[in-house]
C-alpha cells in the first residue's frame, strides 16, 4: 500500500458531502477542553470516579488534564501515552512497517500499516500496574491520552469518553510541534512524523471503533461461545449524515452461527444495536450498520486470516 498525503487538508465551505451529526447527537456532543472538564466533572462528583479519555492522534488532551485539576479536588491524573514500551524498543518493533530503502522509496512515502493495536505499543507490565491501580482506587483518577481505551483496561472505567478533531487541526498540531508521534520524546522531520501517524498512530487510533463491535458480540455470547467468534468491518460509508456500516462476525461452526443468530435473529438484532449505539457515543454521528454471520471453520489455525482481521501473534 502506498499514498500521496497532502500536509494540511483544506476546508471547503462548499463541500458536496459535509458530515451534519442529527440533532439527537449534537445535544449529547460538548466541544472545547473547558467545557468537556466541566461536564467530566459533574459526571464525577455524579459517583464515576474511574474515567478513561483516549483521543485521535494529535488531539490536544493535555489541555483537557489541566482544565479537570481546577475544577476535580484531588483529582489524580494519569498520562496513558507513559504506558508505551520504551521509545527505542518501539522504534526496533516498527521499523519493518517503515522501511528505509531509498533506492526502492526515495522520498520514503511507502509502508505497511501496523495491525496490533494499542497492546502491540504498550508495556504489559505497565498496563497490568494501572489497572490494578484503578481497581482498588479509592478517589477520583482519570486516565487521560491515547490508548487510554485500550482493551486491558476498558472494563476499570466508570466513564469512558472520546476526544476527536478534524484532519486539518491534527496536522496543524504535529506541524506547530503541540504534538508528536506516539511513544515518543522528540519530534521527527514532519515528512518522518506523519509517515509514521498514516500507517501507526492515526490506524490504532481509529480501530477503536471497531473493537466495539467484537466487545458487545464477545460479551452477550461469552457463556455460550467462550472462544472462536471475532468480526471483521467490510466497508464504511458516509450517506449524507449517516454513517453505513458493514460488518461480519465469523465463527468456526454452524452449531455457533444459530446461537449468535438466535431465535427469530434476536440475539443478532441486540449484539448490533448496542454495538451501534456504542459506535454512534463515539464517531458523534447516526450509525447504520448491517451485520452478517458467517461460518469459517478452523479460521484461528489460518495465520494469514487471522493477521488480516488485526490480530496480533500470540
Amino acid at each position: 500500500m502506498s499514498f500521496m498525503f497532502h500536509p494540511y487538508p483544506y476546508v471547503d465551505p462548499d463541500a458536496v458531502n459535509p458530515i451534519h451529526a442529527p440533532e439527537s447527537v449534537k445535544n449529547g456532543l460538548v466541544k472545547g477542553p473547558q467545557s468537556v472538564a466541566k461536564e467530566i466533572a459533574r459526571q464525577i462528583k455524579a459517583g464515576k470516579t474511574r474515567v478513561g479519555i483516549d483521543c485521535y492522534a494529535g488531539a490536544e488532551i493535555g489541555a483537557l488534564a489541566r482544565q479537570l485539576e481546577e475544577f476535580v479536588e484531588n483529582v489524580r491524573l494519569i498520562d496513558a501515552t507513559t504506558l508505551a514500551m520504551d521509545e527505542k524498543e518501539l522504534d526496533e518493533k516498527l521499523a519493518p512497517y517503515l522501511p528505509t530503502d531509498r533506492d526502492r522509496d526515495p522520498v520514503l512515502l511507502y509502508g505497511r500499516r501496523f495491525m496490533e493495536g494499542y497492546e502491540g505499543l504498550q508495556n504489559a507490565e505497565k498496563v497490568q500496574a494501572l489497572k490494578e491501580k484503578l481497581d482498588k482506587a479509592d478517589g477520583p483518577v482519570v486516565v487521560y491520552g491515547m490508548g487510554a481505551l485500550c482493551k486491558a483496561l476498558r472494563d476499570s472505567y466508570d466513564l469512558k469518553v472520546w476526544m476527536d478533531l478534524s484532519p486539518r487541526q491534527t496536522a496543524i498540531n504535529y506541524k506547530t510541534g503541540l504534538a508528536i508521534n506516539y511513544g515518543s520524546t522528540h519530534s521527527r522531520p514532519f515528512s518522518q512524523l506523519m509517515r509514521r501517524n498514516y500507517y501507526v498512530d492515526f490506524e490504532t487510533a481509529l480501530d477503536l471503533r471497531w473493537e466495539l463491535i467484537r466487545e458487545k458480540a464477545l460479551r452477550l455470547l461469552s457463556e455460550e461461545i467462550p472462544h472462536g467468534i471475532a468480526v471483521t468491518v467490510e466497508s464504511m460509508k458516509e450517506r449524507g449524515s449517516i454513517c453505513d456500516i458493514e460488518a461480519t462476525i465469523i465463527c468456526e461452526r454452524d452449531s455457533h452461527k444459530g446461537i449468535i443468530i438466535g431465535k427469530g435473529g434476536a440475539m443478532l438484532k441486540k449484539v448490533s444495536s448496542l454495538a451501534r449505539q456504542d459506535m454512534e457515543k463515539f464517531m458523534g454521528t447516526k450509525v447504520y450498520l448491517e451485520t452478517w454471520v458467517k461460518v469459517k471453520e478452523n479460521w484461528r489455525d489460518n495465520l494469514n486470516y487471522v493477521r488480516s482481521m488485526g490480530y496480533r501473534d500470540e
